[in-house]
């Protein structure tokens, strides 16, 4: 039996946005009106899409030319706060009914596997997880919640570099991303902002103080099943054939 997944997402009033953005209910009208930000209720896009502005505006990068990329941040930092336990509820058991039984052995030993080595490297215990299965559960409802969304496959790197010529990156290490440039690179020529969307996600999800994205499971044979009991077991009238 096939399963179907059916996301909602939390929605935020302006003073919730105030307080997680955190983005004053003045300066979010004002950025509503100029087509900056969307119309409230805000889900976790939204709000990530605030940080990203606000980050900025505070350094001189006003939502004008931030705009184009603050939405790309925003998907980064959405994509790391679902990362966290607590960022979605529901019917999370439920995302293993499709794997079968050895699937779902295979994960967990890899987790202790992974586990058992990262112990090692460090001489201490590691605490067993609660759920071994979470990284793969986690996995699917970012997957349908980008598909559904019609977001590329592609995600940001982790920090979003705003150089002193104006340029900008995503890029997945910091240390990286300077060392490839010369002392001389106008790049460097004065001082750059890093956004890092990991701490901004988690930042985003400690101040929401709610899950983020609910789950609802159900099963497509059985809603199959209750459009047929619903229908009229009398045959309909039957046409004559036409010669």
């Amino acid at each position: 039996m096939s399963t179907q997944m059916n996301l909602t997402l939390a929605t935020f009033t302006p003073g919730e946005a105030e307080r997680i953005g955190p983005l004053a209910t003045n300066m979010q009208r004002d950025w509503r009106r100029r087509g900056f930000i969307p119309p409230s209720p805000f889900d976790c896009f939204a709000l990530a899409e605030m940080q990203a502005l606000k980050a900025l505006a505070d350094r001189g990068i006003g939502p004008q030319v931030a705009k184009d990329v603050s939405s790309i941040c925003a998907m980064g930092i959405v994509w790391s706060a679902l990362g966290w336990r607590e960022a979605i509820d529901g019917d999370l058991s439920r995302l293993l009914d499709d794997l079968p039984d050895d699937v779902k052995d295979a994960q967990a030993q890899s987790v202790r596997e992974a586990l058992d080595a990262i112990a090692e490297r460090q001489g201490q215990a590691i605490t067993e997880p609660t759920d071994p299965h979470w990284g793969y559960k986690t996995r699917r409802v970012k997957n349908a919640l980008w598909k559904s969304r019609g977001f590329p496959r592609v995600l940001p790197g982790r920090f979003f570099i705003w150089w002193a010529d104006g340029s900008h990156l995503w890029h997945t290490s910091l240390e990286q991303a300077f060392d490839d440039l010369s002392s001389s690179d106008p790049r460097l020529a004065g001082p750059a902002l890093v956004l890092d969307l990991d701490a901004l996600g988690s930042t985003l999800l400690d101040r929401a103080g709610r899950p983020l994205v609910h789950v609802e499971i159900y099963d497509e044979e059985s809603e199959t099943e209750t459009a047929i009991d619903c229908r009229d077991d009398k045959p309909g009238p039957q046409m004559e054939p036409t010669s």
